[in-house]
C-alpha cells in the first residue's frame, strides 16, 4: 500500500509541476516578464521526472528505489515536509524493502527466507498512515507560513 501511496503521489507531483509551470509561464508572459520560457521548462521537467519516478516505484525498480531515497534524504534537508521525508527514508531502507525491489514484487526465484520476510511484514499499513499524516501536518504548516507571509507583506503575497 504504501509504494502504491508513493507512486500516486509522484503522479500527482508531476501533473502538478506541469500545470503549475505552464501556468506561471503564461502568467509571466502576459506580464512582458523575461524568460517567461523557464517555468515552462521547469514545469516540463517535473512532469517527466514525476511520471518516470511513479512507474518506477509501481513496478519496484531498484533504480526508482535509490532515486527516492535520494529526493527524500535531499527533503530532511531542505523541505517543510521533514517528518514525510523521515518516514518515507526509513521505509526504504529496511531490508523488507530492498528484497521487493530486487524481486521486482515476484517472489516465485526467492529463497524461502526472504520471502517469509517481506510477507510476514505488517508495518506497511503504519508506513502509509505515517507519510499520511505528516504530508497533511506540512500541508498545514505550507498554509499557516503562506498566511503569515501574506500579512507580513500587507496582504500582497508576489
Amino acid at each position: 500500500m504504501t509504494l502504491t501511496l508513493l507512486s500516486a503521489l509522484w503522479l500527482m507531483a508531476a501533473v502538478l509541476g506541469g500545470l503549475g509551470g505552464l501556468t506561471l509561464a503564461a502568467v509571466w508572459y502576459r506580464g512582458g516578464q523575461g524568460l517567461a520560457w523557464l517555468p515552462a521548462v521547469v514545469g516540463m521537467a517535473l512532469l517527466g521526472l514525476g511520471s518516470l519516478m511513479a512507474v518506477g516505484l509501481w513496478v519496484r525498480s531498484p533504480w526508482a528505489r535509490l532515486l527516492q531515497i535520494v529526493c527524500a534524504a535531499f527533503g530532511l534537508l531542505s523541505c517543510m515536509f521533514f517528518p514525510a521525508c523521515l518516514a518515507i527514508l526509513i521505509y526504504l531502507l529496511r531490508p523488507e524493502m530492498r528484497i521487493q525491489f530486487r524481486s521486482r514484487g515476484q517472489f516465485r526465484g526467492l529463497p524461502s527466507k526472504d520471502a517469509e520476510t517481506v510477507m510476514d511484514d505488517a508495518s506497511d499499513l503504519t508506513f502509509t498512515g505515517a507519510i499520511l499524516g505528516s504530508l497533511l501536518l506540512g500541508a498545514v504548516l505550507v498554509l499557516v507560513a503562506a498566511f503569515l507571509a501574506r500579512g507580513a507583506l500587507g496582504g500582497r503575497f508576489y
